[in-house]
């Protein structure tokens, strides 16, 4: 048979496929207000005082924790809420903890609309891989984005290649704070190791957190762009008609 291959690929901006949401998922959002934010942070175990910043962290095995986790311990008040199994420094879910001003809460893996919940709660996301990220970019809340290590930096080059579009339109001190704070993050790859990272450095974060306000308004901004492309699965059906 002669075939034609066509290839759609998922994306940031206009000329690709867009990202997954289901219908249903904005208005969500938008009901999300504080009073189901307590509610839902409460029935997690998170009990963080108004006013302090709740940050979530999922990250692959590698990352700088301990760096992370003593600047947080040294600066403003913060409560961290950690998934089990993400790293051996943060307690077993159901469980907290204290070192300095930061609280680190152990909590177990939840179904996807409550990992939504949790991202919408959090003032700062720490995301890994790419399901994780697009929910977090979707959210409207700053994320620090950690790439799966690949062969050659190529995860690198797809670092870049979002952040210049991530951080289009930033003040020029901003944008190099978050591209700095990823890149640190992100670390590069060992030799056969899988997941695993060399060179990870937890990132700047008294830098991070003075900055937050400025990043809420731009991770704002960022989600109702994403909105407004065509939705992945509905464009490959269009597609699909198209080509059929």
């Amino acid at each position: 048979l002669k075939l034609t291959e066509h290839f759609y690929f998922p994306g940031f901006s206009a000329g690709t496929g867009g990202l997954l949401k289901e219908a249903g998922y904005d208005d969500a959002r938008r009901r999300f207000d504080g009073g189901q934010r307590r509610a839902f942070l409460d029935r997690i175990g998170v009990h963080a005082p108004a006013g302090v910043t709740l940050v979530s962290l999922f990250c692959y095995p590698g990352a700088d924790v301990a760096g992370l986790f003593a600047a947080m311990a040294a600066g403003p008040p913060v409560h961290c809420v950690v998934p089990a199994g993400v790293t051996p420094l943060a307690p077993p879910a159901g469980q907290s903890r204290v070192q300095g001003a930061l609280t680190l809460h152990g909590m177990p893996f939840v179904e996807p609309d409550d990992y939504d919940r949790l991202l919408w709660s959090c003032d700062l996301n720490f995301v890994r891989g790419e399901d994780s990220a697009v929910r977090a970019q979707l959210a409207g809340r700053p994320l620090l984005w950690q790439l799966y290590p690949q062969a050659d930096d190529a995860h690198r080059v797809k670092l870049d290649a979002f952040l210049a579009l991530y951080t289009a339109g930033m003040p020029a001190e901003l944008a190099a704070l978050v591209r700095r704070a990823m890149h640190s993050w992100t670390g590069a790859p060992v030799a056969g190791s899988g997941s695993e990272l060399a060179g990870s450095h937890a990132p700047d974060w008294l830098a991070l957190h003075a900055a937050l306000p400025l990043l809420r308004a731009h991770a704002l901004q960022w989600s109702q762009r994403l909105g407004a492309q065509r939705e992945l699965a509905a464009g490959l059906i269009e597609f699909a008609g198209k080509i059929g």
